[in-house]
């Protein structure tokens, strides 16, 4: 008897259960949450690989982006063996060089090689050597990373550093969820681990460092709303810091950035690419009085709809402003310069 009693109980919990989750299932169904689901842009190139520290670098090789119309050339990507994006079709020897880090920005998502504006400024200054290592979905802090990677491999140090700053760059220092959840979406082949960092509560230090973590797998997120709207409940716990420490990490990053290059008696320039005027304005005066090198070359290229169909990546107008803008910029710091130090 006790043993049929004990069945009835653990039948009537399971049905219970059942019920439960059937029923707050119908309730996010009806107020529009699904079961995770990847992004589907199947043609997109999958030009990345796992790097333990940053998280993720270039892969080597030439790729192509989707043709989102008729009447287009398929962009084309090349991928030098260092993981760098082609700048030139012709190697450059004894000139000056001026390393370049970032996002999809810097990096230049879905357009050709010769469209970046990395390229159209090593066209510009025909003796020097544009390296181009910005990788689409990069932080400041990743970005932080490869340059110092950069530097202490290469014996040869640059006459520039160049970091482009977007305003997305600044989520993803501290892993902001929706970032984070959006990495696995658009990489669900690939499982890419997103570094970042939060405010240290040791006495002397501002940051305190996290190696790339790895958004959830959690089983059956992929049938139930319920488990993907779980697993996504954990994560923003986990993170519940990060909204309000972004624009304070931020800072202390581009400042550790500036330490990096002087330590290496490296000049740096932070280039404003994407970012809104109400905080422009605020990291511009941030750098300003902290003595770091900077200039604004945001533009707002959605009002002009000077993006790439069906990708929503700046096209080679943004790119001709961006060359414009950062070549004077180089121009006046490299070429002015060293005529003046002449004379």
């Amino acid at each position: 008897m006790k043993a049929q009693k004990v069945f009835k109980r653990l039948v009537i919990a399971l049905i219970s259960l059942v019920l439960f989750i059937t029923g707050f299932e119908i309730l996010l169904r009806v107020s529009g949450k699904e079961p995770w689901s990847p992004v589907s842009h199947i043609d997109s190139p999958k030009a990345f690989q796992v790097d333990p520290m940053i998280g993720w670098k270039n892969k080597p090789g030439t790729y192509f982006f989707p043709k989102f119309t008729p009447d287009t050339i398929r962009a084309t990507m090349n991928i030098n063996n260092e993981g760098f994006r082609s700048t030139s079709p012709r190697p450059v020897k004894d000139a000056k060089t001026v390393v370049i880090a970032g996002g999809s920005y810097i990096m230049a998502w879905s357009v050709s090689d010769d469209q970046t504006f990395a390229w159209k400024i090593g066209e510009r200054f025909e003796d020097l050597r544009v390296i181009n290592m910005g990788s689409a979905g990069y932080s400041t802090y990743q970005s932080l990373l490869s340059i110092k990677d950069y530097l202490s491999s290469h014996e040869q140090k640059p006459d520039l550093v160049i970091y482009g700053f977007d305003y997305f760059q600044i989520e993803r220092n501290v892993a902001v969820p929706t970032f984070a959840n959006g990495l696995a979406r658009f990489n669900r082949e690939q499982r890419l681990g997103l570094p970042y960092c939060r405010l240290s509560s040791e006495p002397g230090r501002d940051l305190e460092y996290f190696h790339p973590e790895i958004y959830p797998d959690w089983p059956l997120k992929k049938y139930l709303a319920l488990v993907n709207e779980a697993e996504f409940l954990y994560v923003r716990i986990k993170h519940k810091e990060s909204y309000s420490q972004q624009h304070t990490v931020t800072e202390l990053l581009l400042k550790e950035m500036a330490a990096l290059c002087e330590s290496n008696n490296v000049d740096l320039l932070i280039v404003t690419m994407i970012i809104p005027d109400q905080f422009g304005l605020k990291y511009l005066h941030f750098m300003e009085n902290q003595k770091i090198d900077c200039i604004s070359c945001s533009i707002d290229y959605f009002k002009t709809g000077n993006f790439v169909p069906g990708d929503l990546h700046p096209n080679e107008k943004v790119h001709d402003h961006w060359a414009e803008c950062i070549g004077n910029a180089i121009e006046e710091r490299l070429y002015q310069k060293s005529t003046k130090e002449k004379s």
